[in-house]
């Protein structure tokens, strides 16, 4: 799988729907849910592919990351040091680049046509630099994404993200619990 396949997947409107699923049960039924195109200037400057607007009026950007139901039980999470490693086309990863306030991993089913359960945290400075600080101790991955585009990522566990961003400011649900209450 490439970039384009990648992309493809993000861009599906039932994994959005998926997504918005677990957003009302973390924010509350009565809030409001702003998408951004995946290919709309503001979603690729800012690295945010939603604004939750609260029922008390804040807003809270996220930028989802799906992953393929292959890795359902991995127990780490890529964060992106590069998008494109190739000398003369280097490019900060989005580790970099989002201004997104969470970062919420969903996992899709094996249809890919639902998200079965997701992983938020928040995308803070305070995360940013730790993790660059300290990028020389996670397993970095050069993922090639197509012809001409290869990236880099820190593999990171779950335990480890959420020790650093600590545990009350993690969200991690599964369809079924979601379902169930």
């Amino acid at each position: 799988m490439g970039f384009n396949e990648d992309n493809k997947l993000a861009c599906k409107k039932e994994l959005h729907d998926s997504f918005d699923v677990f957003y009302k049960k973390k924010f509350g039924k009565n809030i409001k849910i702003h998408r951004f195109d995946k290919n709309k200037r503001c979603q690729m400057i800012f690295g945010t592919d939603v604004v939750v607007e609260l029922e008390n009026g804040i807003k809270l950007s996220i930028d989802e990351k799906i992953r393929r139901y292959k890795f359902k039980d991995y127990s780490t999470y890529p964060i992106e040091l590069l998008s494109n490693s190739k000398p003369n086309y280097e490019k900060k990863g989005w580790l970099y680049t989002c201004l997104a306030q969470y970062i919420c991993f969903g996992t899709a089913n094996k249809d890919e046509n639902s998200i079965i359960d997701v992983f938020m945290f928040p995308l803070s400075w305070a995360l940013k630099n730790s993790i660059l600080r300290n990028k020389k101790n996670y397993k970095q991955v050069l993922v090639n994404n197509g012809k001409y585009n290869q990236t880099i990522v820190a593999v990171i566990s779950k335990i480890e993200l959420i020790k650093l961003c600590g545990e009350d400011n993690c969200y991690q649900a599964t369809l079924e619990e979601v379902r169930e209450k």
